[in-house]
Formats: C-alpha cells, sequence, structure tokens
C-alpha cells in the first residue's frame, strides 16, 4: 500500500514538473515572437520616418521655388515700375529743354493769347505792366496766363526771342517765368507764346503764336 501511494505521489510529481516545463516553453515561445515582432516593427517605424523626412523635403523645396518665383515676379514688377518712371522723367525733362529756336519772321495767329501779370497790374488789352526791379536783385518772376490753347500741341515759350521753356497746356495754365541775368537790365521786354501743328518745331506751320509784354525799371530805394 504504502508503495502505491509513493509511486502515485511520482506520478504526481512528474506531471506537475512536466506542466511547468510545457509553460516555460510557451512563455519563451511569446517572447520569442514579440521579440520577432517589435524587431519587424522597428525597421518598418524607420522606413515610416524616412518617407516623412523626404516628404518634408519635398514640400520645402516647393515652398522654397514658390517663394523665389514671388520674389522675381515682384522684382520684375518693381524694374517695370522704375522703367515706367523712368520714362515719364524723361519726357518732363524733353518738354523743359527743347530749346527750340525762335520763329523770327513769323506774325501773331490763333485764338489763344499771353496774359502777363506783375504787381502794378497786367498786359490785358495791350497794356504794358511793370516791375521794379533792385539792383542786386538775383531774381525776379513774373505770371504769365496761357489762355485757349490746344492741348494736343506744346506751347514754346520766349523772352526777347530767347528761348525759356516748353509747356503742356490743357486750354488754360497759369505759369511763372523766373527772370535772370540780362533779363533783369531795365527795358520793354516781350513773352511770346508758340504752338505747332502736330508738334513739329521744324515746320512753319504755326497754329497759335501770342505776344505778351512787361517793363523792368529800376527801384529807387
Amino acid at each position: 500500500m504504502k508503495k502505491r501511494l509513493t509511486l502515485l505521489f511520482l506520478m504526481v510529481v512528474l506531471l506537475m514538473a512536466a506542466c511547468t516545463n510545457d509553460d516555460t516553453a510557451t512563455n519563451d515561445e511569446k517572447n520569442n515572437t514579440t521579440d520577432e515582432e517589435t524587431t519587424e516593427q522597428a525597421p518598418n517605424e524607420q522606413d515610416q520616418q524616412e518617407e516623412n523626412e523626404q516628404a518634408d523635403d519635398s514640400q520645402d523645396k516647393e515652398s522654397s521655388d514658390e517663394t523665389e518665383e514671388q520674389d522675381s515676379h515682384s522684382d520684375n514688377a518693381k524694374e517695370d515700375l522704375g522703367s515706367d518712371e523712368s520714362e515719364e522723367g524723361a519726357e518732363e525733362e524733353t518738354v523743359s529743354n527743347d530749346n527750340v529756336p525762335y520763329p523770327s519772321d513769323a506774325q501773331e495767329t490763333g485764338n489763344a493769347s499771353v496774359i502777363i501779370s506783375t504787381p502794378t497790374g497786367s498786359s490785358h488789352g495791350g497794356n504794358i505792366p511793370s516791375i521794379e526791379v533792385a539792383k542786386d536783385s538775383m531774381l525776379v518772376q513774373i505770371t504769365v496766363d496761357l489762355l485757349d490753347f490746344d492741348s494736343n500741341n506744346k506751347v514754346h515759350l520766349y523772352v526777347n526771342d530767347q528761348f525759356i521753356t516748353s509747356e503742356k497746356v490743357d486750354g488754360n495754365k497759369t505759369i511763372t517765368i523766373p527772370l535772370q541775368g540780362n533779363n533783369l537790365a531795365p527795358g520793354t521786354y516781350t513773352v511770346t507764346a508758340v504752338q505747332y501743328k502736330g508738334n513739329n518745331t521744324q515746320s512753319n506751320e504755326i497754329i497759335n503764336l501770342s505776344k505778351g509784354k512787361y517793363q523792368l525799371t529800376e527801384a529807387t530805394s
């Protein structure tokens, strides 16, 4: 009887040991499987990270290209604007520096008129207004009204046959003419305004020519 119990006890111990070994083997298999999965996931995560980095680099490059293109358009626009301003400035400079020769043989013609104004009056109606000039004066100005001139043609202005300036006139315009040097000597002066047909100053086709006079006198005090 004791031998049977002992034998039975040994069998139970062996059975329990076998079960313990199976559990250990199963756990080892699970651990190995987990390690393999982790090992497989690591490269996948690394690949995904590399793909993300490449995508970011591509987006950065596209953004940089768009910025450079916008900067290029902006620079071109500035260059175009600067070119337009230069052309406008050149045109204005041409207007004031034509230096058109005086038409010495031409007579007054057209419907336009020149009115000179000074502190003592105007040249309206053929009057000759006067200005007193001090001996030490370096500059004196007179006011000139250009009336009823053709807006499509420039007006060329002269003082005593000497070219002064060219002006764009839209019908009527008031300008100031500076007098200096020999034009400050006492005497009677004539302001002449001339317009040529089609702005062709080389032709004799004058559409408007008008004159006005003023007088410079020496100041007494």
